[in-house]
């Protein structure tokens, strides 16, 4: 496992993106807000 954060790649993206099929506008896209996820459960923010 990396020592640091890294952002999802394209096919990551690629892979969860069926799990998360809601049709509705967002301010912030499904990849920012999985990013910023990740990024709290790494840092333990």
């Amino acid at each position: 496992m990396p020592t640091c954060y890294t952002r999802l790649t394209d096919s990551q993206q690629e892979d969860i993106k069926g799990i998360f099929v809601v049709p509705c506008k967002r301010k912030h896209s499904l990849r920012e807000i999985l990013d910023a996820i990740y990024w709290m459960l790494r840092s333990g923010g």
